[in-house]
């Protein structure tokens, strides 16, 4: 049975919706928090390094590959990773331009 002291808000998600079901956390709502941040470290080398190109970020690695589509980086950053989140990114000086 699970205390109601375990339940925060957002609360967890009960599998199956039984009391004595196991208790997920609730879901993180930004999944790219990490490669946002190192985006941040990293965008004035890359801005001259790369401008106009795309770059795929995982974590607080960098590609130094740099690509001319969304879909190169992309398919580069699956093979690498695998089918994971991660944050491909034109390099452009409007930096609210994320894909």
């Amino acid at each position: 049975m699970v205390s109601m002291s375990a339940i925060a808000e957002p609360g967890p998600t009960l599998l199956n919706g039984k009391s004595d079901s196991v208790v997920l956390p609730p879901p993180d709502t930004d999944k790219l928090r990490q490669e946002r941040s190192t985006w941040e470290r990293h965008k004035s080398r890359l801005m001259t390094e790369a401008l106009g190109k795309y770059v795929v970020i995982k974590g607080e690695e960098v590609s130094e590959l740099f690509f001319d589509s969304h879909a190169d980086a992309l398919s580069w950053g699956y093979n690498r990773y695998g089918h994971v989140a991660m944050l491909v990114r034109h390099i452009t000086p409007d930096v609210s331009r994320v894909l």
